[in-house]
């Protein structure tokens, strides 16, 4: 192992970027933000653009969409990470990635390296799995939670749960919809 690749753990921010309606599927986007970055209007644009682009296709080829799911933009220590989920079937999460390194002219050939997600995206992936099984599976489900009634997102702790202030629910909404601890 080379522990020299190891990056050290620390929370980083996560906000909401609204919710979009792109194609068949209603999202809920969220931005996560590595120390020192942030996530500005043209890193919305290429995660839209993706959506429209690369993941309403697929999902219109998969068949058996729910229409509902979830975006992550991510600009994490060495790139930007666009991370689209969307459910099928009642209980199958579908995924497709958009990865370009800060330094590359082009994004990484997603088919052909099998990454899912880091650290920080899977513990939003858990709370979004979370709240599907809680709200979505069962005899009659409740809602599809949008953006604005997610807890307040502040900075993401472990065990997939954003650091807030008793855990209300996002009142300061601001530009594009972020949520501002």
């Amino acid at each position: 192992m080379n522990a020299g690749t190891i990056e050290i753990y620390r929370p980083r921010d996560v906000s909401t970027l609204g919710d979009w309606n792109i194609g068949d599927l209603k999202l809920k986007a969220y931005g996560l933000a590595a120390d020192g970055r942030r996530i500005d209007d043209a890193m919305v644009t290429l995660a839209q653009s993706f959506v429209r682009q690369d993941v309403i296709p697929r999902a219109a080829a998969e068949g058996d969409s729910n229409g509902l799911g979830f975006v992550i933009v991510h600009p994490g220590s060495l790139g930007i990470s666009i991370s689209a989920h969307w459910w099928i079937q009642g209980s199958v999460l579908c995924q497709r990635n958009y990865r370009k390194l800060y330094t590359a002219s082009e994004p990484m050939d997603a088919a052909r390296r099998p990454v899912i997600a880091c650290v920080w995206e899977l513990a939003l992936i858990n709370a979004e799995q979370e709240a599907w099984r809680k709200t979505m599976m069962k005899d009659k489900p409740i809602h599809w939670p949008t953006c604005k009634s997610v807890p307040r997102l502040g900075r993401l702790e472990s065990q997939g749960r954003a650091a807030s202030d008793e855990g209300a629910l996002c009142a300061n909404v601001g530009e594009r919809g972020a949520c501002h601890p």
